[in-house]
Parts: C-alpha cells; sequence; structure tokens
C-alpha cells in the first residue's frame, strides 16, 4: 500500500466490542430455541423479553432475524443505528449539496415546488457525486 492510498476502515464482526458479543450469545441463547419453533406465542415471546429486556416485538424481530441468518452468534448482534438525533444519515457530499440547495433555491421568497427541489437534487448529485450518491439521496 502507497503512502497516499486512504487506509481502510475496519468494519464489521471483526470490530464488535466484547460487550456487543456478549449480548449476542445471550440473544442467541434465548432466541435460538424460539426461532426453531413453528409458532412462537405471546406467552415464549413475553417471557423472552422479560429475559433480554426488550419487548415483545423486539422479540419477534429476533426470531425472524435468527430464522433468515446463517445460524451464527453474528446474526443477532445489536445494530447500530448510521444516523438519528443529531447525526446524518446520508453522505457528507451529499449532505452539503443539499443544503447548498436549500440556501440557494428553497429558502428564498419564491420558493420552488419540493418535487422540483428534489429534482434537482437529485441531478446535482449525479453530477456531482457520481453513481454512488444516487442511491444514498433518494432517501433524503
Amino acid at each position: 500500500m502507497t503512502s497516499d492510498t486512504p487506509p481502510i476502515a475496519a468494519q464489521g464482526v471483526a470490530t464488535l466490542p466484547d460487550e456487543a458479543w456478549a449480548q449476542a450469545r445471550h440473544r442467541t441463547e434465548i432466541i435460538g430455541p424460539l426461532a426453531a419453533l413453528e409458532v412462537v406465542g405471546h406467552e415464549a415471546a413475553d417471557e423472552a423479553a422479560q429475559a433480554l429486556g426488550l419487548s415483545r416485538r423486539q422479540v419477534y424481530v429476533l426470531i425472524r432475524r435468527a430464522r433468515q441468518g446463517t445460524g451464527l452468534v453474528t446474526d443477532l448482534t445489536p445494530g447500530r443505528s448510521g444516523g438519528g438525533k443529531g447525526k446524518g444519515r446520508l453522505p457528507e457530499p451529499v449532505e452539503r449539496i443539499i443544503r447548498e440547495l436549500l440556501q440557494k433555491r428553497f429558502l428564498t421568497k419564491q420558493k420552488r415546488s419540493l418535487a422540483a427541489f428534489h429534482r434537482e437534487v437529485a441531478q446535482a448529485c449525479k453530477r456531482g457525486l457520481g453513481s454512488s450518491g444516487t442511491k444514498n439521496q433518494r432517501k433524503a
């Protein structure tokens, strides 16, 4: 690797903290037997929810993930939110384009329609980002 090559960011299960692994193992011990059942009743789901400190709905989500997964502990690792309060969900270049166009075109006395603004953002992302920005831009 040359010195001008950007470093590869470590991602995935290899970087999971020990606490996340422990939580995934605990979830697997409880959810695994339930996922093997054809039908999981409310009582069993409620017991699992109590043991895991989750809601019944979250238990059913974990059961679905276990059934659709590969059968590994990593199927039930806690998810990480990519966004949330105070954090953006879009890549920074897309955020920059949207901010710029908001100021120039939308936050004016003569506002464009939301549809026209959306089209302009999509076109700017295609021009400025190539193919990588269009997928993420649709979530805006």
